[in-house]
């Protein structure tokens, strides 16, 4: 399915979740054209995530400040921490303890002294 054909279904195809998830499979991008509850469904989310790292701007806030959900985002796609304002150095360590490879995707400050 081609990004722009979500886009322009009718909002009651846009409610078809098996729909959204072949849609999110193929192009994270039509993130952008969930609508809710689906825009907020962690799991669609996350499948977004995987090809198109900036899907997690789209992300409810308090599912951007949620730990466990920027874990899961980023095991997904380490991509994804160029999208997080990140703050807490011990969480930091978390995160490459379980993804080493989200080194090279960590600002500066934390390459620095990781």
């Amino acid at each position: 399915i081609n990004v722009e054909v979500f886009k322009y279904l009718d909002d009651h195809m846009k409610m078809d979740r098996s729909l959204a998830m072949v849609a999110l499979r193929v192009h994270g991008s039509a993130v952008q054209y969930l609508q809710q509850p689906m825009s907020e469904d962690p799991e669609l989310l996350l499948l977004a995530i995987r090809s198109y790292a900036k899907a997690f701007r789209f992300a409810p806030k308090d599912m951007q400040a949620d730990k466990e959900f920027v874990m899961a985002a980023v095991l997904k796609n380490p991509e994804v921490l160029q999208c997080i304002e990140l703050q807490d150095v011990d969480f930091v360590e978390t995160l490459l303890a379980a993804c080493p490879a989200a080194l090279e995707h960590l600002p500066y400050e934390f390459q620095a002294n990781p």
